[in-house]
């Protein structure tokens, strides 16, 4: 039976898992080997997911009995918004809606707050925008985001008004 949990400090293991399959299968023709290696370390280590957890990013993970299938991440921003941070689903579970039934949670939690508007970064290249913008959001501005070692992120800043 499909579900959608709150995840806590006990999935971090989980959510690195699927990011690890998930990256790779999203970003290898997109992310030199190098710098994904290094994002996948800088962005979902032990430290850094526990530490957002614990400050106000919610994490869910999407499950069918015993597997794990994908998480989202997202948060409340002072702009009257929420931030997704992170959705991924493992490839074998994609084209499912499952995506969907995670950017809906979202949705849910800006409603819930009375917020008028869910963003996300989506790299330039990755074929996501497409389904992005099935869903209803659009691309608001291109953002070229440093982050350390001399790498950047190209993503898109996307919005949906609700």
């Amino acid at each position: 039976m499909l579900q959608l949990i709150k995840a806590t400090l006990q999935d971090i293991s989980d959510i690195q898992n699927i990011a690890q399959i998930t990256w790779r299968h999203a970003y290898l023709d997109i992310i030199p080997p190098q710098q994904l290696e290094f994002m996948l370390e800088y962005l979902y280590n032990d430290n850094q997911l526990s530490e957002q957890m614990s400050n106000e990013v919610h994490y869910h993970i999407i499950i069918d009995g015993e597997e794990k299938m994908g998480f989202i991440a997202f948060e409340k921003q002072k702009d009257a918004s929420v931030k997704i941070h992170k959705i991924y689903i493992l490839p074998t579970f994609q084209g499912l809606g499952l995506g969907k039934l995670l950017i809906d949670r979202a949705i849910k939690f800006a409603q819930d707050l009375e917020l008028n508007k869910v963003t996300l970064n989506v790299n330039r290249q990755n074929k996501a925008v497409n389904f992005y913008e099935y869903l209803g959001f659009k691309i608001a501005y291109a953002q070229d985001v440093a982050i350390p070692n001399g790498y950047f992120m190209y993503d898109y800043v996307m919005e949906k008004n609700l």
